[in-house]
């Protein structure tokens, strides 16, 4: 009869679980609040949602020199995605570490895998770190910017290696080289480039490199360069290991070739891709053997 809201007494009110929800779960909203001498009601509850916030922790990298100590806990770890000026207070249970780092004293490269959270309101993601072991020839304290070589006094009447002039820049270090002790280093955005085993090459987003040798960060980005150059020629080439996993690493002029040596980390790339990455970054500064302004493709040979 043409009827509408205007004819019913009282107003719309609200009721059920849903008044007051803050934590993430499935709530009921149940309407109520009119009368009419016209109509008998029938209410029908709606649902509230409230999905769960992410939560990434991610461990801090670590290193230490071979002393033949098995290694145990972590370097620690950062959030990011805490809401309403929430914090780690939040969270159930307590900080722990896993991975193939726990227990692990020779040199190598490892993973530190966090973990032990528990929390209704966040989906938790965690991020792995990595561990680097150096052995006794990789030159001495990485935390320590004295010369490891300075271990007594010199005969400063004579001529020594250090007095002879040196040609060019060929016997000097690169001042844009990253090595172990240095100070903060931020990268432009460094491309993605995947060499599948079948169909033609693909680039991925991109990412930006920045940090120190005791926490380098490796962050995505969404710059996408679908034009670039195929890689050049190899220059050095260092073995990788990673748990179970072993790859290949190399150098060319415009960037890194990582290439997977088992099935172990064919599965870990496809699924860890940064983390990998970061790895063999880690490795060739470790050795030297890159130069991080110089890096502008990584290349995933598949």
């Amino acid at each position: 009869n043409g009827h509408d809201e205007s004819i019913l007494d009282g107003s719309l009110t609200y009721g059920g679980s849903s008044q007051g929800a803050t934590n993430a779960g499935s709530y009921l909203i149940v309407p109520g609040g009119y009368s009419s001498k016209y109509y008998r009601f029938v209410y029908v509850d709606g649902n509230l949602t409230i999905n769960q916030a992410p939560l990434t922790i991610t461990a801090l990298d670590d290193f230490k020199n071979y002393d033949g100590i098995p290694y145990s806990g972590g370097n620690g770890v950062v959030f990011d995605g805490f809401v309403n000026g929430e914090d780690p207070s939040v969270l159930n249970g307590s900080l722990i570490y896993l991975g193939d780092s726990q227990g692990s004293f020779l040199p190598g490269i490892y993973v530190i895998t966090p973990s032990g959270y528990s929390t209704q309101n966040y989906a938790i993601t965690y991020v792995d770190g990595m561990l680097s072991v150096l052995s006794p020839t990789d030159g001495g304290d990485v935390f320590n910017d004295n010369n490891p070589d300075d271990d007594g006094p010199t005969d400063d009447d004579g001529p020594t290696d250090d007095d002879e002039p040196t040609d060019g820049d060929d016997n000097q270090a690169d001042s844009n080289l990253l090595i172990f002790g240095q100070d903060n280093f931020s990268s432009s955005t460094i491309q993605i480039v995947v060499y599948p085993p079948f169909g033609p090459p693909y680039t991925e987003r991109g990412f930006r490199i920045s940090g120190n040798d005791a926490n380098l960060v490796l962050e995505p980005t969404n710059d996408s360069d679908k034009t670039f150059l195929p890689p050049s020629a190899p220059l050095n080439s260092v073995s990788l290991t990673i748990g179970n996993a072993q790859y290949t690493v190399s150098t060319t002029s415009n960037g890194i070739i990582i290439h997977p040596e088992n099935s172990s980390a064919a599965i870990q790339l496809e699924g860890q891709r940064l983390t990998v990455i970061r790895a063999a970054i880690l490795e060739l500064l470790r050795q030297q053997l890159v130069d991080l302004d110089a890096l502008k493709s990584v290349y995933l040979d598949l």
